[in-house]
């Protein structure tokens, strides 16, 4: 019976101490207001209380520092409670919830009263000595997601998305061709065999079914006549060709060059002046002239280019130039034609 009486005298004295925290803590000078319940609105943040440990004040202050991140109120309670004491604060009433570190020192534990069923929940954190911050982190972390499972807590808002990233800029378009271009062109006719260079013509037109690929036709001519002279007279002479071609090429910037080749009707008019007793003639010969083309362009502005080609061939059959029965020279065996010209697009 006495130790039943010493027992009841501590338990009255814990309640009454605890009464007169409680009463200490709601001292205001305002009216009483009504009772919110046991579990306090969230904007007003929530009593946690931490058992105080002299031999682990560094530990308590980062339990202080991250529970005061949270929002939450902190409190220190007296290292001497009893498991029973404790369990009394932590009724939902004076404290929500208790942390504490255990008597071995082996981890960090806490303890929540459920508000509605009145449900004690426990929970543990392994507390290593080299990394008890990161036990006080984890611990927090624990508790904060138990009281928003219990609907105590709300859980923080979800991060704003960051923004979409830009799309990349669309990649350059691939530099634009003609589907069909005119070209015109002046050079100089080259023939060997005797006859020399003389003034060329040209005037080309072109279908690009690709950008590497193009067909076309040209037609080449002199527009003065070449002169040829001998002791009998003189002879003038004009070579023409008609021919189609296809070119294949390649851009670089502004830059375009082109290989290719084709075939040619090739004509030569030969007019002759002799005097007394000799007589001049006209004669016409034709042939074909398989034909090898370069060319090089630069695109000046919109679809105007600047381009010079280089243009030979050999015409068959070989044409002889005679004066008085002899052969005084010959043409198309080869030909040439070095030109400079513009080229426009549509």
């Amino acid at each position: 019976m006495r130790s039943l009486a010493v027992v009841s005298g501590l338990l009255c004295g814990a309640g009454l101490l605890v009464t007169a925290r409680a009463d200490a803590q709601s001292v205001d000078v305002s009216p009483p207001a009504a009772d919110p319940g046991p579990i306090a609105p969230t904007d007003q943040g929530y009593a946690i209380a931490i058992v105080a440990n002299p031999d682990r004040l560094g530990l308590i202050a980062r339990l202080h520092a991250e529970l005061n991140d949270l929002g939450m109120r902190i409190e220190e309670t007296p290292a001497d409670l009893g498991p029973d004491a404790l369990d009394a604060l932590t009724d939902g009433t004076h404290f929500l919830a208790l942390v504490r570190i255990d008597e071995a020192g082996q981890a960090i534990e806490f303890r929540i009263r459920v508000p509605d069923s009145g449900e004690l929940l426990r929970d543990r954190v392994p507390l290593r000595p080299r990394r008890a911050d990161v036990a006080a982190v984890a611990t927090v972390e624990l508790l904060r997601a138990r009281l928003i499972r219990l609907g105590i807590l709300r859980a923080p808002p979800a991060a704003a998305l960051p923004p979409a990233p830009l799309p990349p800029p669309p990649a350059p378009p691939p530099p634009s061709f003609p589907s069909f271009t005119v070209d015109v062109n002046a050079g100089v006719w080259y023939s060997a065999g005797g006859l020399g260079a003389s003034p060329a013509m040209v005037l080309g037109v072109r279908a690009h079914p690709t950008s590497w690929l193009a067909v076309g036709a040209l037609g080449a001519f002199e527009p003065q006549a070449a002169a040829f002279s001998a002791s009998e007279g003189q002879i003038l002479s004009r070579g023409m060709l008609l021919g189609v071609l296809t070119d294949f090429g390649f851009s670089t910037g502004r830059a375009h060059f082109e290989l290719g080749g084709g075939v040619a009707l090739s004509m030569l008019s030969l007019s002759g002046e002799a005097g007394s007793p000799f007589e001049g003639r006209v004669t016409h010969s034709y042939g074909v002239a398989p034909l090898a083309r370069t060319n090089l362009g630069f695109r000046l502005a919109g679809p105007v280019s600047l381009h010079t080609q280089v243009l030979g061939g050999v015409s068959s059959p070989r044409v002889e130039v005679r004066v008085a029965d002899r052969a005084v020279a010959h043409w198309g065996r080869p030909l040439g034609l070095a030109l400079i010209g513009l080229e426009v697009g549509f």
